[in-house]
């Protein structure tokens, strides 16, 4: 038997643990998604605790095998499992500091602490700090006319002069569906399908408009997406060129700017990528060359999952005119 061991977090550094999570909208978006944030060993090292173990000799491992090395071998095969666990339950490495799940999620819900009061003069007080009185009539509004407030009704007003808005990406991508899940109206195969999308962009070599004539180079873009209800692991995007087109193999020769990434395969007229779920790209490109005018028809882009020839999902058809 197998046994590996963490130092349990003490009782008052998971309190000011519990506390900076609770300020920090941030974590508390990520840890409601299913999802343990990077900055959380920065949290517990801020709170004099540590997360994640800095070294072998903080892990405990025992194994009643009669190997006296360690790790042994099953120590070893512990040690990947657990990292396959990690990957589909991180909140386990909580558990392994002595907090299970409803620990940490308990702490998002704990009231932060309001800021202090400021201490001023007792009402009637004199002094310069003293409050301004309110009469009856400062409280009424300075009567207007019919005309000025029609005039004013479509305006923002002196008050949102300065007001801006800058959109900000989400801190965690589509986290109402990861905390709604697996939707119950399609089978669990077109589940996983549901959020694996891919589409097909035609730039010219700069990624500018497109201009195609006989002999110009163009640029390939394939945008997908992998949402948290798709496998894990590799997904093959492959795109099949139309006739009048010709993949360029060696675009340093050509002296083009590099592409997003690079094709693993091309044959032909088809041209393959291996992309991963979790990598941080969600484009794969390549460049293309003119060798025929004339109307074609781009065959659907087709993204599927190395691990289930069901998780399959195609672009949209494009037509193609070359001058």
């Amino acid at each position: 038997m197998v046994t590996i061991r963490l130092r349990p977090t003490p009782g008052p550094a998971w309190d000011r643990i519990a506390s900076r999570i609770a300020e920090d909208a941030s974590l508390v978006a990520k840890l409601l998604a299913g999802e343990v944030p990077e900055a959380m060993e920065k949290v517990f090292q801020a709170s004099g605790a540590s997360f994640l173990p800095k070294s072998a000799a903080e892990v405990e491992a025992d194994c009643s095998c009669p190997d006296t090395a360690n790790p042994c071998k099953h120590i070893a095969a512990v040690h990947y499992l657990l990292a396959e666990r990690f990957d589909q339950d991180p909140f386990l490495l909580f558990g392994l500091r002595g907090r299970s799940r409803d620990d940490v999620i308990g702490a998002l819900h704990r009231p932060t602490p309001a800021p202090d009061a400021q201490p001023g003069p007792a009402p009637g007080a004199p002094g310069e700090n003293a409050a301004p009185s309110v009469t009856q009539d400062s409280l009424t509004p300075a009567p207007v006319t019919a005309a000025e407030d029609l005039l004013s009704y479509w305006r923002t007003g002196a008050r949102f002069a300065s007001a801006a808005c800058t959109p900000h990406p989400p801190v965690v991508a589509l986290a109402v569906l990861r905390r709604i899940g697996e939707p119950t109206f399609c089978s669990p195969a077109q589940a996983k399908v549901l959020l694996q999308a891919i589409t097909r962009v035609y730039q010219g070599p700069g990624g500018g408009p497109l201009v195609l004539q006989d002999g110009e180079l163009m640029r390939v873009v394939l945008h997908y997406t992998l949402g948290p209800q798709a496998l894990d692991g590799c997904y093959q995007v492959s795109d099949l060129l139309p006739s009048g087109l010709k993949a360029v193999t060696r675009p340093y020769a050509w002296g083009l700017p590099p592409t997003i990434s690079y094709p693993y395969r091309i044959e032909g007229q088809r041209v393959s990528f291996c992309i991963w779920k979790n990598s941080v790209l969600r484009s794969a490109g390549y460049y293309a060359r003119v060798v025929n005018a004339g109307e074609y028809t781009a065959e659907p882009v087709i993204i599927q999952s190395m691990k289930s020839a069901e998780s399959v999902n195609l672009s949209a058809p494009d037509q193609v005119e070359i001058r």
